[in-house]
């Protein structure tokens, strides 16, 4: 099982997206398996700029957390309340795949059917094990 994502930061309308990071590509090797690990990016969007998260897995459990430590002390958790999903327009890259393109994200985000996080859990939820350096407030999201 793997599991990936990209992380972007553009305009609420999905323009003017910025690649920052993504996690290595791969099945889940290492130990802890890469999943566990968590990915730290430094990057500085603009004040009305959104985060945008492309997360896929292959097989299992599909869920993504994180936490955003945002200018001025604030922090962002994975939750239901400030998180939106969609489905993107591709196929499942695979564990040894590309994130999407800028392109692809852009249409993908102008077009969507943007909808609220209906499932979550909470931190350290079985099957998943806590992960150090993730807050343990951050909960789960359904992707």
């Amino acid at each position: 099982m793997a599991h990936h994502f990209g992380l972007y930061y553009g305009a609420a309308d999905g323009a003017e997206l910025t690649f920052v990071d993504r996690n290595e590509k791969g099945g889940d090797v290492g130990s802890p398996p890469n999943w566990q690990v968590p990915v730290s990016s430094t990057f500085t969007p603009a004040a009305t700029d959104r985060i945008y998260v492309v997360a896929w897995n292959d097989g299992g459990q599909q869920m993504w957390m994180g936490n955003f430590n945002l200018p001025g002390g604030q922090t962002l958790l994975s939750n239901t309340t400030d998180w939106q999903w969609a489905a993107g327009s591709g196929a499942n890259p695979g564990p040894q795949g590309d994130v999407p393109s800028i392109t692809t994200l852009t249409s993908d985000s102008q077009n969507a059917n943007w909808q609220t996080v209906s499932a979550s859990l909470p931190y350290g939820t079985s099957p998943w094990s806590p992960v150090a350096g993730i807050n343990s407030s951050a909960a789960r999201q359904k992707i």
